[in-house]
């Protein structure tokens, strides 16, 4: 059966009796009760036979039993994410998909809940928000060699050529900085020249980032390098973990 994920814009509702996986009279005899369960996955306005989906909240397939396997999940998720806080969501997810609790959910629901679930206990790495239980931090690391979607911590050794790698990419090009800082000012962020440099200075780093610190690892160690999550419990609760 195709998986029905919710877009912004108008959705009649033979669409969203599709999504909620029933037939359209069924959706017409209970379009109330079905409308609140919407309000889970999006935000949107009621129009005569259709709705005007303004924000996706949850961009995943119905799930009638979405509370009981987000809390199965959340249990999962405490007991497989590494305990040293260094993991990723597509690891842990990739571990307890089998579970027999979670049957009927796809890889992709699973992921998405696996995420959810983290960002409400330690916030976005990108914005450093933090939450219930702490905050999380990106971090790159080396793939284990026996599950590859598991980040490890680098060796001393590894960690300090890994330095070396990164400054010799970024170190500072006083004659490109000060071309940067002058288009910075320059220009509006809407500007096409604007959007254009961030574009071309996003592939820069990008390719300096392969040419020299993936392959520079690769070459002298055979590591593949990949993005993990880093998590710092709360003081007390880091505690209680080790207890």
């Amino acid at each position: 059966m195709q998986e029905i994920i919710l877009t912004i814009g108008e959705w009649t509702n033979k669409q969203l009796a599709d999504f909620f996986g029933i037939k359209e009279a069924t959706f017409r005899s209970k379009r109330i009760q079905k409308l609140k369960a919407l309000q889970d996955y999006a935000e949107f306005e009621v129009l005569r036979g259709k709705v005007n989906i303004t924000k996706v909240k949850e961009a995943v397939p119905y799930c009638p039993k979405r509370q009981m396997f987000y809390k199965t999940i959340g249990e999962l998720v405490d007991k497989t994410w590494s305990s040293n806080g260094f993991d990723t969501v597509v690891n842990v997810a990739d571990k307890i998909k089998d579970d027999p609790r979670l049957a009927g959910l796809s890889f992709s629901t699973v992921q998405y809940y696996v995420r959810k679930y983290h960002t409400e206990n330690f916030g976005s790495p990108k914005r450093k928000d933090g939450g219930k239980k702490g905050f999380c931090k990106f971090k790159w690391g080396k793939r284990d060699i026996n599950r590859f979607k598991q980040p490890q911590y680098f060796t001393e050794e590894e960690e300090k050529y890994y330095n070396a790698l990164i400054e010799k990419a970024y170190g500072v090009d006083p004659e490109y900085e000060a071309e940067k800082e002058a288009i910075l000012q320059s220009y509006k962020e809407t500007d096409a020249e604007y959007i254009e440099f961030q574009k071309e200075d996003k592939e820069r780093h990008n390719e300096l980032w392969k040419n020299i610190v993936e392959q520079g690892m690769y070459d002298k160690y055979s590591i593949l390098l990949i993005k993990g999550t880093q998590d710092e419990w709360l003081a007390w609760m880091q505690q209680n973990k080790g207890e």
